[in-house]
């Protein structure tokens, strides 16, 4: 359940990021020389590639919604998991990939995210929505010897 859980909530993150992406259409830093910024909006979102896909950091997104779950799952582990995260958003800043502020609205982004499809039990209710087969498959007690093993 919580591999689902996890994975459940990182792709709803990085489909809610692609979105975001595309309508926003901010450029890069290093596209214009001195730092300076346009919002080119959907027009250039859906059509200007790469050069116009830096709000919010996709790197730093995800990397922030697996550091949420792992922590929700893991709480022991808290201070790494952010650990890493934040040095994935810093790395993206000082390689000119993106602004600060593209990295601060990516952890918003999945911090929200994530906790919105823990608390909210998605996971469970997708295996809920499962045919009887997959349900018992899914929740399988792992302690259980399966068919064929001997006893």
């Amino acid at each position: 359940r919580k591999a689902l859980a996890l994975g459940l909530g990182c792709l709803i993150t990085v489909l809610l990021t692609y979105l975001l992406k595309d309508l926003c259409g901010r450029s890069r830093p290093h596209v214009f020389g001195g730092g300076t910024w346009v919002w080119g909006g959907p027009a250039k979102g859906f059509r200007g590639g790469s050069a116009w896909g830096s709000f919010p950091s996709a790197h730093t997104t995800g990397a922030f919604a697996l550091a949420c779950g792992l922590a929700w799952f893991y709480p022991r582990g808290r201070g790494l998991f952010m650990m890493l995260a934040t040095i994935t958003a810093l790395q993206r800043i000082l390689h000119a990939a993106h602004f600060a502020s593209d990295t601060i609205a990516g952890m918003g982004l999945a911090v929200l995210t994530m906790r919105w499809t823990l608390r909210a039990k998605l996971a469970g209710r997708l295996i809920a929505l499962a045919p009887p087969r997959a349900r018992a498959w899914w929740l399988a007690d792992a302690d259980e010897p399966s068919r064929g093993e001997s006893q």
